[in-house]
């Protein structure tokens, strides 16, 4: 009787526990799910440098330069880099004869015109870092630290600020970059 209760009591298990098994294993997963990484946006970066970097090392560029970005006339700004884009295409004469029409320069030599056309130098200054880059005689980060001098040498002047403080900023950058007055 002994044996009967046992044996009874060991099928009752083998079988309660193959429920157990087949309940569980339809919700185990053998593999383990595909995650989809997160595609980083250049824009969501909050630091200067890091934008810069990212689309260095994704070659893509950003909706409103930042040079224009968030400036009280970024609008202006952006409206600027929209006309005089096709100057950059040109020989270095007519690049700048181009850069002095495009920016009002060369019809007023003063105030926000002369700015617009130093801003469009420094541009020309940072095709120079990004050429350098390309050709690997830079490192991402050291292309990323240079262009962002620059973008703040750009961001200072179209800010207003004095042109004093925008010739300290190109000479800092000049010895940076080992470039002699």
């Amino acid at each position: 009787m002994k044996k009967i209760i046992l044996v009874a009591a060991l099928i009752t298990l083998l079988i309660l526990s193959s429920i157990v098994v087949a309940k569980g294993s339809s919700t185990y997963r053998t593999t383990q799910p595909v995650i989809q990484p997160v595609e980083e946006k250049c824009e969501d970066l909050e630091i200067l440098q890091k934008r810069i970097k990212c689309r260095l090392e994704k070659s893509s560029s950003a909706d409103i330069p930042e040079a224009c970005l968030d400036l009280p006339i970024q609008g202006l700004c952006q409206d600027f880099y929209d006309r005089a884009g096709y100057c950059y295409d040109l020989s270095n004469d007519e690049k700048d004869s181009c850069f002095r029409a495009e920016s009002g320069y060369r019809t007023n030599p003063h105030g926000q015109e002369k700015r617009l056309y130093i801003n469009a130098l420094l541009y020309e200054l940072e095709e120079y870092v990004e050429d350098d880059f390309e050709q690997k005689g830079l490192t991402a980060e050291e292309a990323a630290n240079f262009i962002t001098d620059i973008t703040n040498m750009k961001r200072a002047l179209l800010s207003g600020k004095p042109l004093s403080e925008i010739k300290m900023l190109l000479s800092n950058y000049a010895a940076r970059r080992g470039i002699k007055n």
